[in-house]
């Protein structure tokens, strides 16, 4: 159902398929971020090679800053899709275990991993030893910066090459229109890698057209071109607005920066 869902909008759809080291997609409320998310990881582990038996596998952290906004927010979100049973769910840790088969295609078998990150320390703990295919920070403006900086070396060691290697690997991240200094403008809106012009050209010469940041942008709610009105009820964006100062309406309505 999740492959078969008709994509939101053209900007969600190009989001899931973008095979970048580091997408990014920024919405309004009610824009389908997390959905959209989730259809990226089933075409991430799409894009594995097979193993000896034709499986293709992927291992995803998602996280959040608190254990209790993943189990309000993300966790209901996957659940929907992907119900958990006693065989695929492991409560203690947090993780589970997701197998597709996909007429004509083949099987998929998926691991998602839910971790906390509050802080730089906690994120440090969080990732030590972890093998993954693609970290996922949903809500990202919302975690600290450290979720990055330990998240990203643990990509692309899993699948091992006992299990078809790791074809495709990168982190996947969706937000709401964040202030302008917010640590996420610099690295996600502008895609700042810390690197000169010539050091990327010399890497994506190396290691392919891939190895880039990639900024998707939904229009804001009230656009003629909003995505997801669909599956909202009517008025959802007017009702939003009352009450709401003028900064809140530009971030959550109108998916514009917020001032400083």
């Amino acid at each position: 159902q999740a492959l078969t869902m008709k994509p939101v909008g053209p900007v969600a759809a190009a989001f899931v398929q973008d095979r970048a080291y580091i997408r990014n997609l920024m919405g309004p409320f009610g824009s389908a971020k997390t959905t959209t998310c989730i259809q990226a990881i089933i075409w991430g582990t799409m894009w594995q090679n097979p193993d000896r038996q034709g499986v293709r596998r992927s291992r995803t952290c998602i996280t959040r800053a608190t254990y209790g906004q993943l189990q309000d927010t993300v966790t209901k979100d996957w659940f929907e899709w992907f119900p958990k049973t006693r065989d695929n769910w492991n409560g203690d840790r947090l993780e589970h275990k997701v197998t597709l088969e996909l007429p004509g295609f083949g099987l998929l078998e998926m691991e998602v991993l839910f971790r906390a990150c509050e802080d730089r320390k906690k994120a440090e703990q969080v990732f030590k030893g972890m093998q993954l295919t693609m970290l996922y920070p949903n809500e990202i403006d919302t975690q600290d910066p450290a979720v990055v900086e330990f998240g990203l070396p643990r990509l692309g060691r899993y699948p091992p090459a006992s299990k078809g290697g790791c074809a495709w690997y990168g982190m996947i991240s969706d937000m709401n229109a964040p202030d302008i200094d917010n640590w996420t403008y610099d690295l996600l809106v502008n895609g700042d890698m810390k690197m000169s012009a010539e050091q990327v050209t010399a890497m994506q010469a190396e290691l392919g057209r891939d190895f880039r940041i990639a900024f998707h942008r939904q229009p804001g709610g009230m656009d003629a071109a909003a995505e997801n009105l669909e599956n909202l009820p009517k008025g959802y964006y007017e009702r939003l607005m009352i009450g709401r100062s003028d900064n809140w309406i530009r971030r959550f309505v109108h998916n514009e920066f917020g001032a400083v």
